[in-house]
C-alpha cells in the first residue's frame, strides 16, 4: 500500500512575528473543519462532532449540516480557536483584535468574509455553504485583524477535500481525522482512546518540563506530544486480519511510522505485535501518538 496523503492537509501558521500586532500576545490554540454543535450554548463554548480532511457533501446536505440552524444542529464549518477575549483587551477594556476569513472553494469562486470579534472564550466559527464545485479541494484562510491600524495577519489555514455522493476513503480504507500537538493523558485507556487535554503551537517548556510532561509516565501525566487519528485499524484489515500492505507481522502502517519519525525528543518502547493471522484482527482506535 502506498500512502499519497500529504501531512499539509492541515497548514498551522503563525506570523506574529514583526510588525504592530507583535506588540501584544495572541496564539493559535486549535483550528480545524469538521461539524460544530451550534447549539445554545456555541458562543460561550466550541462544541467539535466531528473533525477531518476529506467529507462527503451529499449527507451532509441532507441532515441538515448547511441550513445554518442553531438548535443543536451539526453545521458544516471550519474554526479558530486562540486565547480568551479577556486575555487581550486595550486600556479601555476593548479587544485588540479581530478576525476575517477567506475561503476558496473548487472550481476557483472564493468568498471573502467582512471583520469580526471573536467569542468571549477566544473562537471563531465560519460555517460553510456550497459556493462552487461540490468535489475538490477547498481551502480556509483565518486572518487576524488589528483593530487599530486594520493591518491583517494570515495566522492558520485549513485545507480539505469533498465528494459528492462518493466514498471520501482517500487509500485503502484509510483518511486523516485528527491530528496536532500539545497536552495528551496518558493512562492505562491511553491505547484505547486518544485523550487531548490540550492542543496548541505555542508551549512553554519549562512549565511543561516541571509539571512532568517529558517523564513518558502512563500514571494520568499529561505528556507532551504529537498525535494523529485515523479510522479503527479493523477498518483496514486484509483477508488474513493484517493490517494492509504488511505480511506476516502486524508492522507499522505508513501513517504510524510518519507519526514516529516525527517525535520531538524520545518515546516509550515499541511492543512488537504479534503474527498476522485470520482469527487475530485488532479492534484498535487507528492512533498513534509520538511523546516528547
Amino acid at each position: 500500500m502506498r500512502f499519497r496523503y500529504a501531512f499539509p492537509a492541515l497548514c498551522i501558521a503563525l506570523a506574529l512575528s514583526a510588525g504592530p500586532l507583535a506588540a501584544q500576545t495572541w496564539s493559535l490554540k486549535d483550528t480545524g473543519v469538521g461539524l460544530v454543535i451550534m447549539d445554545g450554548e456555541y458562543a460561550e463554548k466550541l462544541k467539535i462532532a466531528e473533525r477531518g480532511d476529506a467529507w462527503d457533501l451529499e449527507p451532509l446536505y441532507a441532515t441538515g449540516a448547511f441550513s445554518g440552524r442553531s438548535d443543536g444542529t451539526k453545521a458544516f464549518a471550519a474554526w479558530i480557536q486562540g486565547p480568551p477575549v479577556a486575555g487581550f483587551l486595550d486600556k479601555n477594556g476593548l479587544p485588540l483584535w479581530d478576525y476575517r476569513y477567506k475561503v476558496s472553494f473548487p472550481g476557483g469562486k472564493t468568498y471573502e468574509s467582512g471583520q469580526a470579534g471573536f467569542y468571549a472564550p477566544g473562537h471563531a466559527v465560519a460555517t460553510l455553504s456550497i459556493g462552487g464545485d461540490r468535489e475538490g479541494t477547498w481551502k480556509v484562510e483565518w486572518f487576524l485583524v488589528s483593530r487599530a491600524t486594520k493591518e491583517s495577519r494570515l495566522v492558520a489555514t485549513n485545507v480539505f477535500t469533498t465528494t459528492w455522493g462518493k466514498p471520501v476513503v482517500a487509500v485503502d480504507g484509510w483518511t486523516l481525522k485528527d491530528m496536532g500537538v500539545g497536552l495528551v493523558v496518558m493512562d492505562g485507556e491511553y491505547a484505547e482512546k486518544l485523550k487531548i487535554a490540550e492542543r496548541g503551537n505555542a508551549f512553554d517548556l519549562k512549565k511543561l518540563y516541571d509539571e512532568g510532561a517529558f517523564s513518558g509516565r502512563s500514571d494520568g501525566t499529561k505528556a507532551f506530544a504529537a498525535w494523529i487519528q485515523g479510522p479503527p485499524v479493523a477498518a483496514f484489515l486484509d483477508k488474513n486480519g493484517c493490517r494492509s500492505g504488511t505480511t506476516g507481522t502486524r508492522s507499522a502502517s505508513p501513517a504510524e511510522r510518519r507519526t514516529r519519525a516525527a517525535r520531538l525528543v524520545s518515546t516509550p518502547p515499541v511492543t512488537r505485535s504479534p503474527p498476522c493471522s485470520s482469527a487475530a484482527t485488532p479492534t484498535a482506535p487507528g492512533k498513534s501518538i509520538g511523546t516528547s
